[in-house]
Parts: C-alpha cells; sequence; structure tokens
C-alpha cells in the first residue's frame, strides 16, 4: 500500500515538473493581449559589478525596474510611464524591422565585463526574444528600442 502511494506521488510530481497544462491555458493565435500583460521586457547582466536590472513595461504603462548585484539588495521601484513614451515603444516594437531581427546579436569576443542584454516583447502578432551585448554594432530599431527603453528606466523615481 505504501509502495503504491509512493508510485502515484512520484508519478504525479513528474507530470508536475514537466508543466502539462490544461486545454484552456493555451492562448487563441489571434487573441488580442490584455492591457495588463507584459509588453516588454529588458533583463540587463553583467558588467563590472555584476549587477542584473529587469525592466518591464505593460500595455497599460506601468512600469517596473528591479535592481540588483553583487553588493546590493533587490531594489523595486513601480512607476507609469508617459502615454508618448508608450505609443513609441509600440510603434518601434510592432515594426516590420524589429520583427526581421535577429534572435542573436552577440560579438565573437564576449569577454572583459560587458553588458549582456535579453530584449523580449509581445505584440498582437508575435512574441519575439532578442540577445545582444555591449560592444556590437545594433540595427537601427534596436538601438532606437534599447535607447527609449534606457530613457524609460532612468525616468523611475529616485532614478
Amino acid at each position: 500500500m505504501i509502495l503504491r502511494m509512493l508510485v502515484c506521488c512520484t508519478l504525479l510530481f513528474a507530470l508536475m515538473a514537466c508543466g502539462v497544462t490544461s486545454p484552456e491555458r493555451t492562448p487563441s493565435p489571434t487573441a488580442q493581449p490584455a492591457a495588463g500583460e507584459p509588453l516588454v521586457a529588458l533583463r540587463q547582466e553583467g558588467g563590472l559589478k555584476g549587477a542584473q536590472t529587469t525592466l518591464i513595461v505593460w500595455r497599460d504603462g506601468r512600469a517596473r525596474l528591479t535592481q540588483s548585484g553583487l553588493n546590493r539588495q533587490a531594489q523595486k521601484i513601480e512607476w507609469n510611464i508617459s502615454d508618448q513614451q508608450l505609443a513609441v515603444l509600440e510603434q518601434l516594437i510592432e515594426s516590420a524591422e524589429f520583427m526581421a531581427l535577429k534572435e542573436n546579436y552577440i560579438p565573437q569576443n564576449t569577454c572583459c565585463d560587458r553588458i549582456s542584454y535579453t530584449l523580449t516583447v509581445a505584440t498582437p502578432q508575435a512574441e519575439k526574444t532578442v540577445r545582444t551585448m555591449d560592444g556590437v554594432d545594433w540595427p537601427p530599431v534596436l538601438e532606437q528600442t534599447i535607447n527609449l527603453l534606457f530613457q524609460i528606466q532612468n525616468s523611475a523615481p529616485g532614478q
């Protein structure tokens, strides 16, 4: 009896670990993202300080900046970005140029305290993730998007 319960529990945990989800949770390919869903996430890692920074912008204009590093406790700041910043951000990431970006823009030499960036966007058309680092000539639309996200990040209260 105990052996049977142990086998059942082991199978249950194995299925849960596999990430089996119910069919109702599968989004429709034509479904429009809700206002409360993230629009963009930019994760920055590395550098001399070993810092990790994540900026998330939601479709309704909310933003959250999470910063941590080797010698600092995680810090979270939440605020609303301007309507103009949100409109420009949406225009950039929904452009054909952005959707045509490659997945990776990584230099041959990844050495020496460079910062790596992972940019993930969710538009009504698609989700896309682009990875890059310092020391790369970015395509114009990627550079404009990352620079706008830096401006948004710098507009956080207390920054």
